[in-house]
């Protein structure tokens, strides 16, 4: 007799953890979560000033207040919270 797998689904609510993209979301600002979407599109800081028509300076300062927002280590990091999280594609 096979046992039956609980799932995601199955579990009650209160054991289910917080959606981590709603707080996310409320904490990037719109320009803010353009810029971890190009972050996770590969390009570097250079190149997103350019896209976004801003000095490289304020690209870094997007980025440093991103990591501190989603607590992360890198841009790396980041871009990978922001996929996992449904915040950017």
């Amino acid at each position: 007799m096979a046992a039956e797998q609980e799932t995601f689904e199955t579990l009650p609510r209160s054991f289910r953890p917080a959606p981590l993209s709603s707080t996310f979301r409320l904490t990037l600002t719109e320009r803010e979560t353009e810029v971890l979407q190009l972050i996770a599109d590969g390009l570097i800081n250079k190149q997103i000033a350019q896209r976004l028509s801003l000095s490289n300076e304020t690209i870094k300062a997007y980025i440093d207040n991103i990591r501190l927002k989603l607590d992360a280590k890198n841009r790396t990091h980041a871009a990978t919270l922001g996929l996992r999280h449904g915040l950017i594609e």
